[in-house]
């Protein structure tokens, strides 16, 4: 791997604000706050380039982080297990990030509405 060395050191990391967890019950609302999510911090990322590649401050780093959906189970659910998604094999917490998730919402709000009822979360 490639070890980069720079002039001097990059201390300043330059982020989005963080964002709460929150809980939904609706999986429609839980994909809108994932897309408003990735929204933000694409924009902000851009917005950085941008601002880069004008001459700005190149003594810091920008980073930004997909967002991501986690769901908790705390017991076992008897439901039919051929399904290929919408379902939990064990009790635990299980999540993921999400990228472009405008392109996925309809799979996305079928797959959380399936968790929620088959799980009860």
């Amino acid at each position: 791997m490639e070890k980069r060395i720079y002039p001097q050191a990059i201390d300043s990391v330059v982020m989005p604000e963080p964002f709460g967890r929150q809980i939904f019950n609706d999986a429609g609302k839980a994909v809108a706050a994932l897309q408003a999510l990735y929204d933000r911090n694409t924009k902000f990322l851009r917005d950085s380039f941008t601002a880069l590649a004008a001459g700005g401050d190149n003594n810091k780093r920008y980073r930004a982080f997909y967002p991501e959906v986690g769901v908790t189970t705390t017991s076992f659910t008897q439901i039919d297990s051929r399904q290929a998604y919408g379902h939990m094999p064990t009790p635990g917490h299980f999540s993921t990030t999400i990228t472009q998730p405008a392109l996925f919402e309809r799979y996305l709000i079928e797959q959380l509405r399936l968790i929620m009822r088959n799980h009860g979360v």
